[in-house]
């Protein structure tokens, strides 16, 4: 669960929700994305501003194997993000915290299904904006640490029971008004392991229909997958 979740993270575009920036007051952002490979990935995310510094948000993704079709995995996360005001005007600052609940129905759990853990999460979120010869350009650094609000549990599957750290860069440029390339790093480490994952994203508007993603992601394991995904802005003053 773990890769397929960090792939996923890895494709989500930091310029538009995710990160220090936040979302304009009366905005809604939502993206739903799929990241083929052997753990099939779907998520949903989506986040609105209610205030000037404040953005609230949920996060859902799972992974169905098709061929063992009771072999699945889940997270769901809902956050909230403030603003933290900085002197300087091409950087940006936030704080979030969050509830969130992972669930296995997979081989691998030796009790009765499904397994659950209910999470809490803290990060912090630094960005700053610049301009180049080919179009504006940003980056991006998420760092976050999520725990169990459970005690252990020797029946569930070990990393249910374990703290996780992640760490997201992003770097991006917007060479035309319709188009944004990023590079992106993620991590995550559990207690007693450490996934990673680096990739390109190709992003093109399409007017009304919202903003179009693809993006391929390159494990530490080697191996390589898909992302498509599709984000529109809703609302806004």
């Amino acid at each position: 669960m773990l890769k397929a979740a960090l792939v996923t993270l890895l494709s989500i575009p930091t310029i538009v929700h995710a990160g220090a920036w936040p979302r304009a007051e009366g905005e809604t952002y939502a993206l739903i994305q799929g990241t083929t490979g052997d753990d099939d990935w779907l998520s949903l995310y989506a986040e609105r501003g209610t205030s000037a510094a404040l953005t609230f948000g949920i996060a859902v993704g799972g992974r169905s194997n098709l061929i063992t079709e009771w072999d699945r995995d889940a997270r769901i996360r809902v956050f909230a993000r403030r603003a933290v005001p900085l002197p300087w005007d091409s950087w940006a600052m936030s704080v979030e915290t969050g509830v969130g609940l992972d669930v296995r129905t997979g081989r691998d759990v030796d009790a009765p299904l499904p397994r659950t853990m209910t999470r809490g999460s803290v990060g912090v979120s630094v960005g700053r904006g610049f301009a180049t010869a080919w179009g504006g350009g940003w980056t991006n650094l998420d760092l976050r640490h999520d725990r169990p609000l459970e005690d252990p549990d020797p029946a569930r599957h070990h990393d249910f029971d374990e703290a996780r750290d992640s760490l997201a860069w992003t770097v991006g440029l917007k060479p035309a008004p319709k188009i944004a390339l990023e590079m992106n790093v993620h991590a995550e480490r559990g207690m007693d392991h450490t996934a990673y994952a680096i990739g390109p994203t190709w992003q093109r508007t399409f007017d009304r229909l919202g903003d179009g993603r693809i993006g391929i992601a390159w494990q530490d394991d080697g191996d390589a997958h898909l992302t498509i995904g599709l984000s529109r802005v809703f609302g806004g003053r």
